[in-house]
């Protein structure tokens, strides 16, 4: 606190010193617990009968804290014993404001002596007389209030009244009348000053009208094409309306004219359109939309920009400023041009020259494209194009990677004609599938589109799946092989079923159905639909699950893990064969179930007119041999066993080894060894000189008996 601002009659006796004093800005303030002591100059007291005061720093909304009354937010007192009454006529349209320090209040309620006020307008208003230009200031002054410049007068102040009036509306603010002009009397030129407003008195009439590029938001005086206003008690009120809210004249926001189809260049068309959702205003045939409305713009089919873009945005900011382009960050922008290409060609890159034309209607000397028919499906008819073709603008015409002037075509195109076809089947495409009729050999058949190798449309392969292979169609499966033919948008169809899109060596991997042991079987019956037989072999398809089991009087052999007994065999084909699903792992083979474990080996009976037997170690118990016995079984003359192995001797020793073993041959060491049956022979004719044979035993039907023949 500096001297300056305390109460006529007041002293500082204490206080900070100059370097506890903080500057914060142009302000300067003191820290917390600061202590002031003040006293009243000829020792009197005041009215409210102290002579002095101690205010204590508090800080933040608390202030100073006085320490005699204890108050918050308290000022420095007053020694004056005279003071003013409050101002209790002020009107609803004025305000007072203290000039240069808050005025102490006594505890009477009352303003100390010295108190400076102001009284200014409130917003709105404002007071006729220059001089109150900052505000009525008036001071307590020997307890009553004066106007500032008549205290030596002493003669009590009459209040100035705040009168209702209308901003001046300034033509350079663009919230005002900067979209405007003034019409009929013109502007006003009586205006009042008030703080840092200028006023139009109530009763001012105001015509104005829109500026180009401009029109009025309210749609009756855009019809008009213009308006005309009244200040009326601070507010404007529309006369051709007769309507007062949310109005003012000058209401002006910027435009732009309207695009419809009729303005856009040939192959652009409009893919945002603010018509499509009332965001066209009318004044009388013609459109206009408001600032920040936009449009978006597309090539149709066959045409493309030069600059390589997909679309342009413009953006109405109206006004002198027009349409902006998202793109280019332009005012005053235009719709761009089209290029006509091949419907089914595209532009897939330009240089930069081409970003940059001096018009919307215009490419630039050096612009270069570069341009391909569509991928996998289309080629140029060009083979100089097989790579695509290039346009470069140079002397104001096109012209292509070789040089040649590229002349329009007839319907408008500057690239060369796109030619339908079918994507080259690859290596990998047929890697389960061979050709019976094809592939295509021949400049008229086989074609590039960069490193894609297409085939001419109307094309026609013959294909067959692989063995071990099969179609993925369910009708197509039998009907080996298949005929397609490349029909343009429609890419392979099968000429059998008429069906397209079709992918010629598509082929799924199938399983050679498996054989069984003796004692295992598979737990279903397949359908025919699922199995395929080619040249006498029978097929299971990819994904058919095959379930094998033992049959009555059958287990799975020692080590199985199958607790259900039954061993589920997924078909992957191809190099995986069968997948064992409990196992996890691929080529594997079914079970082999061996027979269940028996105490003995079953009786063996011969016939006694061909053969006879001899035992060893054999006793027989509950129908069955025991283990350890031996039988030998001899033909009898003029009889042979039927068995193929060699025998020792025309005879068969067979021992019981019970188990799953059965009898085993003791020469060969088979197990589960059946017993040989002896058939009759008889001896060879020889000696026969004078005799031809008419027919006779090949080798294979001539044995040897006892080692001789």
């Amino acid at each position: 606190m500096y001297h300056s601002d305390l109460p006529p009659g007041v002293e500082k006796v204490a206080g900070p010193g100059d370097g506890d004093l903080i500057k914060d800005g142009s302000e300067t303030k003191v820290y917390f617990n600061t202590i002031y002591k003040f006293k009243c100059k000829d020792g009197q007291p005041n009215v409210d009968g102290r002579t002095e005061q101690m205010l204590i720093c508090r800080g933040g909304a608390d202030g100073y804290y006085d320490s005699s009354t204890t108050q918050i937010r308290a000022q420095v007192m007053s020694c004056s014993k005279k003071s003013c009454e409050r101002i209790r006529d002020l009107k609803i349209s004025a305000q007072l404001v203290t000039q240069k320090y808050q005025c102490a209040i006594n505890s009477d309620g009352k303003y100390t002596d010295g108190c400076k006020l102001a009284i200014r307008c409130k917003e709105g208003y404002y007071m006729a007389k220059a001089k109150y230009v900052n505000g009525q200031k008036i001071v307590c002054s020997g307890g009553t209030w004066v106007e500032e410049e008549k205290v030596k007068a002493a003669v009590s102040f009459k209040m100035a009244a705040c009168q209702p009036g209308c901003k001046a509306l300034r033509e350079d603010n663009p919230f005002e009348m900067r979209n405007a002009t003034f019409i009929g009397v013109g502007k006003p030129t009586k205006i009042y000053k008030h703080e840092e407003f200028d006023y139009w008195a109530s009763g001012t009439v105001v015509e104005t009208k829109c500026k180009d590029g401009f029109a009025f938001d309210d749609e009756d005086n855009r019809k008009r094409g213009q308006d005309k206003h009244i200040c009326i008690n601070g507010e404007w009120y529309d006369f051709a309306q007769n309507k007062s809210l949310g109005t003012r004249p000058g209401l002006c926001p910027p435009l732009c004219n309207a695009i419809d189809d009729r303005d856009l260049p040939t192959g652009v068309t409009i893919t945002v359109n603010p018509a499509n959702y009332d965001g066209v205003m009318k004044v009388g045939e013609k459109g206009y939309v408001y600032s920040g409305i936009q449009y978006k713009f597309n090539c149709i089919k066959g045409y493309q920009y030069a600059s390589g873009k997909t679309e342009q945005t413009l953006i109405c900011k109206g006004g002198d400023l027009k349409y902006y382009d998202a793109a280019t960050g332009k005012n005053q922008a235009t719709i761009d041009e089209a290029t006509n290409i091949d419907i089914n060609a595209t532009i897939v890159s330009s240089n930069r020259v081409c970003a940059n034309p001096i018009s919307s209607s215009t490419v630039p000397e050096g612009c270069e494209l570069h341009t391909k028919c569509h991928e996998e499906t289309h080629y140029y008819e060009n083979i100089d194009y097989s790579f695509g073709q290039k346009l470069i603008c140079k002397g104001n015409v096109w012209v292509d990677q070789t040089g040649k002037v590229v002349v329009r075509s007839a319907i408008g195109k500057y690239t060369d004609d796109c030619k339908p076809g079918c994507k080259a089947l690859t290596d990998s495409d047929m890697l389960n599938a061979t050709y019976v009729q094809g592939p295509p050999v021949g400049s008229t058949l086989v074609h590039k589109n960069g490193e894609t190798v297409i085939w001419s449309q109307g094309v026609v392969i013959v294909t067959q799946c692989k063995k071990f292979y099969a179609r993925t169609e369910d009708d197509d499966r039998h009907n080996e092989p298949n005929s397609y033919i490349c029909s343009a948008g429609n890419g392979w169809v099968n000429l059998r079923t008429n069906e397209a899109h079709q992918q010629p060596g598509q082929c799924e991997p199938m399983c050679v159905m498996p054989s069984l042991t003796t004692g295992t079987s598979f737990a279903q019956q397949l359908d025919d639909s699922l199995t395929l037989i080619v040249d006498h072999v029978r097929y299971v398809y990819s994904s058919i699950i095959l379930r094998v089991k033992c049959d009555h009087g059958y287990e799975l052999p020692k080590g199985g893990t199958y607790p259900n007994g039954e061993q589920q065999l997924l078909c992957k084909g191809g190099n995986l064969g069968y997948y064992d699903i409990a196992l996890g792992k691929s080529n594997v083979v079914p079970v082999a179930c061996v027979k269940s474990g028996a105490p003995g080996c079953g009786l063996i009976k011969v016939s006694e007119t061909n053969s006879e037997i001899v035992e060893n170690g054999c006793e027989l118990k509950d129908g069955l041999q025991n283990p350890g016995c031996k039988v030998v079984i001899k033909c009898k003359r003029g009889y042979y066993p039927d068995v193929t192995t060699v025998l020792e001797k025309s005879q068969q020793t067979l021992e019981c080894k019970a188990g799953n073993d059965g009898w085993m041959d003791v020469k060969t060491q088979v197990k589960n060894t059946i017993a040989a049956t002896c058939q009759p022979v008889c001896p060879e004719l020889k000696n026969m000189d004078r005799i031809d044979v008419v027919q006779g035993p090949d080798e294979k039907d001539i044995v040897c008996l006892m080692f001789s023949c």
